[in-house]
């Protein structure tokens, strides 16, 4: 469990380590999302629908943020509502393995009873029996530059009166000459939607769609562009990337903030 915590922690906050068990940890590349970031909804209850393939082993690295540490419950059901594997008890931190009987779409699902409202959760998906074109420490020098970056965004629209808050967080590999797409579900509201990828100076060409919303593009710069988002009611947004790849593949990862004027 101190393994998955730190490792944990070190996901959530991009600081870097190497170690033997990351060494051996491989993300999934299966053209689905492999890492989710969200704060856990006030009912308590967040479900992410994800696709997983028929004989594949999965680990899914469940875990609440550090501050908080609140206790997880995880399962993950078939299309039929079925449970076909879950978390042996509540944790802060826990691995779920799954190996599905049929190829399709999945629901992961983590409860909680912790009071507290600003919990968030992580998600990460690996195949430990399958090796991945990208390594563990480039995910880590990832995440710790754009969280860098954020920081610095962030600090900015703040002497603004402008506040942004994470209402999630995707990412997954992409490769080069395929086109990748993310869909989610947003509640009403407004938000800055931001792209990048760990290449950074690849052109990035990218589409937002949300059908009654309101999409206009607001910055792009080699590794990463931006949109901002208006949404009168909730709705499924469509995100397409396509990157003109120096190598062949490369992390890409979404974040949909929900920006508001501070009184």
């Amino acid at each position: 469990m101190r393994t998955l915590w730190l490792l944990a922690g070190l996901l959530s906050l991009g600081a870097y380590a190497q170690t033997s068990e990351t060494e051996n940890l491989y993300l999934a590349d299966d053209g689905a999302p492999n890492f989710y970031n969200m704060p856990m909804p006030e009912s308590r209850s967040l479900k992410i629908e994800r696709n997983f393939a028929k004989g594949e082993k999965y680990w899914l690295l469940v875990v609440s943020d550090g501050e908080s540490e609140a206790s997880l419950m995880t399962t993950v059901s078939d299309s039929d509502g079925k449970v076909v594997a879950r978390a042996i008890k509540a944790e802060p931190a826990t691995v779920v393995e799954l190996v599905p009987e049929q190829s399709g779409t999945y629901t992961i699902q983590c409860t909680t009873d912790a009071q507290r409202s600003d919990t968030k959760v992580l998600i990460s998906v690996y195949t430990p029996d399958k090796k991945s074109p990208k390594d563990f420490e480039a995910m880590l020098k990832f995440f710790r530059e754009i969280t860098a970056a954020r920081m610095e965004v962030a600090e900015t629209l703040s002497k603004e009166n402008i506040s942004m808050n994470l209402h999630s967080q995707y990412a997954s590999i992409v490769h080069r000459g395929k086109p990748h797409t993310w869909t989610m579900d947003v509640p009403a509201g407004v938000y800055s939607v931001s792209i990048f990828v760990d290449d950074m100076k690849s052109p990035i060409r990218a589409q937002v769609v949300a059908e009654g919303g309101e999409v206009k593009e607001a910055a792009r710069n080699p590794g990463g562009c931006s949109y901002a988002l208006v949404l009168q009611k909730p709705t499924r947004v469509r995100v397409t990337l396509d990157a003109n790849l120096e190598g062949s593949n490369a992390y890409a990862s979404i974040y949909i903030d929900a920006v508001t004027h501070k009184e």
